[in-house]
């Protein structure tokens, strides 16, 4: 009778908590994967590396590359080139996108931006445009395209331990001014080819970075 009292009770106690073991075995399981993910993510998964998230960022415009853009600023010639022209090239606000127009005080913001810089000092396009006031104008364009992909481990980067990053592109800026209808200036600059890595480390994984699963893990 007393073992069966004792079996009894130990039947009432797992009535009592029936999910108690299984919590305890999905926690152990839970800290056996985030230790062993780190291992496994190497040799395992190193060629899965297409299951990575990647990303494109492109500023519309009519070129495509860094080469199109430049061969179409090229053929702007100052003193020559009409504001038809331009349209034809790529350099107008109103049917290309992202081309931006600045006024002749935005130009004199931009060449003149402390009262060290004189007027006389400027090119003969710039000075012309600062007298010509309201009749002066520009247009500026900042094509770029940015490709983002990530790379590494896929189970170290998918469980937040190790994210790595590949950021490629262009960038190009074209500044052109005008005065009524006739291009009297031009400057560019930018980036034919950037490359870029980053890297971000989370020793924890999940547990840094999500805080439903660290009370599952640790109740």
């Amino acid at each position: 009778s007393r073992s069966g009292s004792r079996f009894q009770g130990a039947n009432t106690m797992q009535e009592k908590h029936p999910a108690s073991s299984h919590s305890r075995l999905r926690r152990r399981a839970w800290l056996l994967l985030v230790a062993s993910l780190p291992l496994l993510g190497g040799p395992l998964l190193s060629g899965c590396q297409s299951a990575l998230p990647s990303e494109n960022e492109t500023m519309e415009s009519p070129w495509p590359t860094f080469d199109h853009a430049k061969n179409a600023y090229d053929l702007v010639i100052p003193n020559y080139t009409t504001v038809d022209e331009l349209k034809e090239l790529g350099f107008d606000p109103y049917t290309i996108p992202n081309v931006g127009i600045l006024t002749y005080l935005d130009i004199i913001q931009r060449f003149i931006p402390n009262t060290s810089i004189k007027v006389e000092d400027l090119d003969e396009g710039i000075q012309r445009c600062i007298k010509a006031r309201e009749a002066c104008y520009a247009y500026e364009a900042a094509p770029s395209q940015t490709k983002k992909k990530r790379y590494g481990s896929v189970a170290a980067d998918v469980m937040g331990f190790r994210k790595k990053t590949r950021i490629t592109g262009w960038s190009f800026n074209a500044l052109i001014v005008i005065i009524d209808d006739l291009v009297v200036y031009k400057i560019w600059g930018g980036v034919p080819n950037f490359v870029e890595h980053k890297s971000r480390k989370t020793p924890l994984g999940p547990l840094q970075g999500n805080k439903d699963v660290f009370k599952q893990l640790i109740p």
